[in-house]
């Protein structure tokens, strides 16, 4: 995937966080995933935050989602 559409993608979930619009643990993963495919670490772990906030982080995609963010990212 390209980094611009990850980029785009990450400023549409920002949106929605800033707007206070409902997101799912789908979006959540969704987001996880353009962090990993752009190697953002800092806003991976922002979003794996809300994760935890959600109680999403143990759903399995979502945790897999995660780990493979920190393993892109470098930080296994």
């Amino acid at each position: 995937m390209h980094v611009g559409f990850n980029m785009e993608g990450i400023s549409y979930f920002a949106k929605l966080c800033r707007n206070n619009m409902a997101y799912d643990s789908y979006t959540l993963a969704i987001a996880l995933k353009a962090c990993a495919d752009a190697c953002l670490l800092r806003t991976g772990k922002e979003i794996h935050a809300q994760t935890l906030k959600k109680g999403v982080d143990t759903t399995s995609f979502v945790a897999n989602t995660i780990t493979t963010m920190y393993n892109k990212c470098g930080k296994a």
